[in-house]
Parts: C-alpha cells; structure tokens; sequence
C-alpha cells in the first residue's frame, strides 16, 4: 500500500500483504522506498508520528548517497548498507558517474528492446551471485530484527531494483506466495512512470529516436526480471529455503522471529 506522502512518490507499507499460511504482514512496521531526499517536512512528520519509524537502510552507492543525502529524523537510526561494491550501469543512479553512460546504453539499445531485457536481467542475477551483496542483504535482514519494536524503512534510488530485491526476500521470509511477491513488485512501475516518461520525452526530443520500451525496459520493471530470479535460484541451490540460509544467513530460526514479529 503507497503512503501518501508529497515528496516521495514510491513509499510503500507492506502490511496488509497475506502469507501462504493464512496469516498477515503487521501494518506500520516495514517500509520500501525511493530515495528520502526530497521528503518534505509533512512527509518526515508522517514517517516519525504515524509510522513510528526506528531505522533506515540506505542500499545506494556513496555518490548517489553523498549527491542526495538521506534526511535526518529524530531518533531514528540510520544505517548505510551498499549492496554494489561499485557503481553498476543501470542499477544506480548517481549524477557524476552515470548521467552520460546511460544516455549512452539508451541510444545504443534503442531498437532492441531484447537486448535491453537482457541487460536488466543479467544486473538482477548479479545481486544473486555476488557475495558481497547478499552478504549486505543478510545484514538488512539482521537489522529489521533489531529494530522489532519500530517501523523499518530500506531504500535505493528509485526504490525498484536493490530495494526491490530486498522486498522480494523479505516476503520470502515471511511465507508470502510468489504471485503476491510479483504483484507486489509490478506496482513500482505505477510510481515511477512520471521519471521513466520524462526520460524518455528527452531523449526522443533530444536524439530524434523512439525508446520508449527500451527506457521502460531499464528504468521500469518487468515480471520477467523477478521471475528470473526464481528460475536462477531454483536451478542454483533447490529451493528458496536453501538460497536463505546458505547465501543470505536466514536460519530457520531467524525466518520464525521475523514471522513472529511482523506477522498477525
């Protein structure tokens, strides 16, 4: 559910979300999101009184992190936690690094919207391969632990890719069915579609090409990039339990707390 809120257009409230065992995710506890940095004072006021929010987990790059930084909220913790090691093209979005290269990746996929797919999946299944980035995400997880007696915000840039990715694994842990996950993963691009079209109006005026589903294709999501990553971890270690425990450090014991937690 999308908190209503004047500066950050896709921050939303997973409570509400049913688990294949009947039971429901606890409102007002976990929270994904876009970057904080335009949050106005209404929309901070909101997240402190409302949501009673205790921590934020930042998943940018340090240039992203230093070209908008993160607001900061009385009394709540704050918790800077890449999940890339370097900058990834098409991931992040930082204005020094990225600006040109991926005007550049745009123009040189603009009739391949194949190709384009391509390159986004193969960026999805570096976060499944690289242990430095699940060994980030393992520390996520630990933190929403921590912080049980509070609301937990993580976020990236746009909040689609990182911060989706952390999503994806958050329900997993909470026993939520894959097709809940994959809806629940669709609706960013109802919250980003204001940047992804301004994008492409630029660079359709600016180079005279029409890329619309190629900037939609890398700036947007598709159900194929999260269904790919079942598929790679299906075939790579059995089962999503496996995958948790051996690459994220999600014991059972700690999938029971996190159930126990944020579960109703």
């Amino acid at each position: 559910m999308r908190i209503e809120l004047e500066g950050l257009p896709n921050t939303r409230d997973l409570g509400g979300l049913k688990t294949k065992d009947g039971r429901t995710i606890k409102h007002k506890k976990l929270l994904r999101s876009g970057q904080l940095h335009f949050a106005t004072e209404k929309d901070k006021e909101i997240l402190l009184n409302d949501y009673n929010l205790g921590i934020i987990v930042d998943f940018r790059s340090l240039d992203e992190k230093e070209e908008k930084p993160d607001p900061t909220l009385s009394g709540v913790k704050y918790f800077y936690n890449p999940v890339m090691r370097e900058i990834t093209k098409g991931i992040t979005r930082d204005e020094k690094s990225d600006k040109d290269t991926i005007k550049m990746i745009i123009i040189d996929m603009a009739d391949d919207l194949e190709r384009a797919e391509k390159y986004m999946e193969e960026i999805y299944e570096s976060l499944i391969n690289d242990d430095y980035a699940l060994s980030q995400y393992g520390k996520f997880i630990d933190l929403l632990i921590e912080n049980k007696n509070k609301a937990s915000l993580w976020h990236c840039t746009a909040g689609k890719d990182r911060a989706g990715f952390a999503t994806f694994l958050v329900l997993e842990c909470l026993g939520v069915d894959k097709e809940t996950i994959i809806e629940d993963y669709l609706l960013t691009n109802k919250y980003v579609q204001k940047d992804v079209e301004t994008m492409v109006n630029v660079i359709n005026k600016e180079y005279n090409l029409h890329v619309d589903d190629v900037v939609k294709a890398l700036f947007g999501i598709k159900r194929i990039y999260l269904e790919n990553i079942y598929d790679t971890i299906e075939k790579k270690y059995g089962n999503m339990r496996e995958f948790l425990k051996e690459k994220i450090n999600v014991t059972d014991e700690k999938i029971k707390i996190l159930q126990d937690l944020f579960l109703e």
